[in-house]
């Protein structure tokens, strides 16, 4: 059995024991009994007993890589992908939100960052030696997609985090199989912004000719040369869902799960739901059929819970080989090209709202996206007339006029 102990921005917040795939977690009554105190999750609220598996598994398990990105940072480290224990040992200090985990016995501090130039950036991107540097900064996050972790100085150049010290950017490195992601999801995310979403901001940077994008992570607070963490969890953690599961067709949370989770935690309930309706709305809009239960999360405060700002909207419909199956049902349905508007009146009847209520939120995001469309097109700082980002925009443009027939 490998013990952990769990940190929560710093404070020693509980124990974590992992046996092979079986995780078990104690919170630490002192810290839990404080009154601003934040449960690690809604799924296991602090008591005096352990959680199990069952109960504290998926949320941990949420915190690693998945996918290629998680067997590439194995192998670089020279551990087995199923040996959840070793990849907490070398790369569980910096993860999303405020918890970090460490070897018993050992605790955070003495952080410290290497700066980095471009030029190291574009070779270690070109070399594929990314996976590698998650050691190095003993970085963990969820996502199938490579990525790494930067600090931003205050006279705006490049630090590497190391050995667990926070970051205040990620770093998004191009993937050969799709043409021009950057610059898709650096289009999709600046729309939805400027669309009246509260989406993170986002920069497409070109280092020495290797166009990234760049993600400021809400999850941070940096003032001055200091870096606080702030909590956060993805709804299947939120819904005690295993992160293998976060498609609804296989068990994942539905957005009629996502919307009682704000209901019940949000301290802005109205507003949250209102933002879920036009994420849902803006996902159909740009064609993004990968809207799952873990790319959507809450964040948490000593005083407020709220629904995160949105990060990962890309067009994926344009690319051929991808699923055009939601990852979350309209309705019924789970074919964009089928959603008509029966299917948002049955959305409404799911989410416990009524239509004209929901048929409100989506016009005035048609509207919106509408409006800051073509001031968008002119602000993606590479090649504007790209097959990818033309099909994109063809798609934004078809999919306005469908969504602003409906109930009409």
């Amino acid at each position: 059995m490998d013990r952990f102990d769990v940190y929560f921005d710093g404070d020693h917040t509980g124990m974590l024991d992992v046996e092979g795939r079986d995780f078990s977690f104690r919170y630490n009554r002192e810290l839990m009994d404080s009154t601003d105190a934040i449960p690690i999750s809604r799924s296991f609220p602090g008591r005096d007993e352990p959680f199990n598996d069952a109960e504290c598994g998926p949320f941990f398990r949420g915190l690693l890589p998945e996918d290629q990105y998680r067997r590439s940072v194995a192998a670089s480290l020279q551990i087995s992908e199923e040996n959840t224990a070793g990849l907490f040992s070398a790369i569980g200090g910096e993860c999303a939100g405020a918890v970090s985990l460490w070897p018993f016995g050992q605790r955070p501090g003495g952080f410290s960052y290497q700066p980095i130039g471009a030029c190291e950036i574009r070779d270690m991107i070109l070399e594929g030696r990314v996976a590698g540097m998650a050691g190095q900064s003993r970085l963990s996050l969820a996502g199938a997609h490579t990525k790494f972790a930067l600090r931003r100085t205050v006279d705006n150049s490049w630090e590497l985090p190391l050995s667990g010290a926070p970051s205040t950017h990620i770093v998004k490195v191009p993937d050969k199989e799709f043409a021009d992601l950057a610059s898709n999801e650096f289009f999709c995310m600046r729309l939805a912004r400027s669309a009246g979403l509260d989406a993170a901001p986002v920069e497409l940077i070109e280092f020495e000719g290797v166009p990234v994008l760049v993600i400021e992570r809400y999850d941070r607070n940096a003032t001055g040369g200091s870096i606080s963490r702030i909590h956060q969890e993805d709804f299947c953690q939120a819904t005690g869902i295993e992160p293998s599961n976060k498609y609804e067709a296989e068990g994942g949370p539905s957005l009629a799960d996502l919307t009682r989770v704000l209901v019940d935690e949000s301290s802005n309930p109205i507003a949250d739901v209102k933002q879920l309706i036009r994420w849902t709305g803006f996902n159909f809009i740009v064609g993004n059929c990968d809207a799952h239960g873990k790319n959507a999360s809450m964040i948490y405060a000593s005083d407020s819970v709220r629904l995160a700002p949105f990060y990962d909207i890309v067009s994926t419909w344009v690319y051929r080989g991808l699923s055009r199956k939601q990852a979350m049902q309209i309705g019924g349905e789970y074919r964009q090209e089928y959603i008509e508007t029966r299917h948002w009146e049955r959305l409404a009847t799911d989410i416990g709202r009524p239509f004209k209520f929901v048929r409100g939120e989506l016009l005035a995001l048609v509207e919106s996206t509408r409006q800051h469309l073509e001031a968008e097109n002119g602000e993606v700082h590479s090649d504007p007339d790209t097959d990818t980002l033309v099909q994109v925009r063809s798609l934004v443009e078809e999919r306005l006029e469908r969504l602003a027939g409906v109930g009409g």
